[in-house]
């Protein structure tokens, strides 16, 4: 079971929590009441306000614990690796097993928009995005790829492995674990990066050469 408040976890607690990213998952953070919550977890609404102070404190713990929680392991794995193609089999198996371990978390952090919650974070917030930004960075300054902006390689990244996710929670077959799926989906998303990158730089090439002219 996820606990993710600051204070100490305990079952009544991680039974809020555990109902609460179900329903904001599946409703979105609005649309979900306290009283909602508590119904779902059988704990008293007193709960929810004792530990976190509101629903909407709640759902921003979740959101930052969760979110700088991957980031944290993504990182850990940059430190731990220094070429690119180890270091995103690695990142995407973690991803990978990280959605199949704690799936409702997964869930909440994936299918709802957290623009207001992101913002929140402190810019000292690590974050996967911010991984995967230096992981593309440092593949092109060590002539692994081809010139391309960190944060289109880090989009290409995360879209492969967030759709098939997505597909995933909603009920669309994928055979076995997600995790099994980390070997293809990296694969995949080094596929992309090297395709992207070439193809990045022969534009700019040619605009650069169309420009003279």
């Amino acid at each position: 079971m996820v606990s993710m408040s600051r204070s100490s976890p305990t079952p009544i607690k991680d039974k809020v929590v555990a109902a609460a990213l179900d329903l904001f998952a599946a409703r979105g953070v609005a649309a979900v009441s306290v009283k909602d919550i508590a119904a779902r977890s059988g704990a008293s609404e007193g709960a929810l306000y004792r530990h976190w102070g509101s629903k909407e404190a709640m759902a921003q713990a979740l959101f930052n614990e969760g979110f700088t929680g991957l980031a944290s392991g993504m990182r850990q794995i940059m430190h731990e690796e220094r070429r690119l193609r180890p270091r995103l089999t690695r990142i995407v198996t973690y991803f990978c097993r990280r959605f199949d371990e704690t799936r409702p978390l997964m869930a909440f952090l994936l299918l709802r928009h957290h623009e207001e919650m992101a913002k929140a974070l402190r810019p000292s917030d690590d974050t996967p995005i911010r991984v995967l930004e230096d992981l593309v960075a440092d593949a092109v300054a060590a002539g692994e790829l081809p010139p391309i902006l960190p944060s289109l390689g880090a989009a290409l990244v995360l879209g492969l492995t967030i759709q098939p996710a997505t597909f995933m929670i909603y009920g669309r077959r994928l055979d076995g674990s997600f995790t099994a799926l980390a070997p293809a989906l990296a694969h995949g998303a080094l596929a992309a990066l090297k395709a992207a990158a070439g193809t990045t730089n022969d534009q700019t090439d040619r605009i650069t050469d169309d420009a003279r002219t």
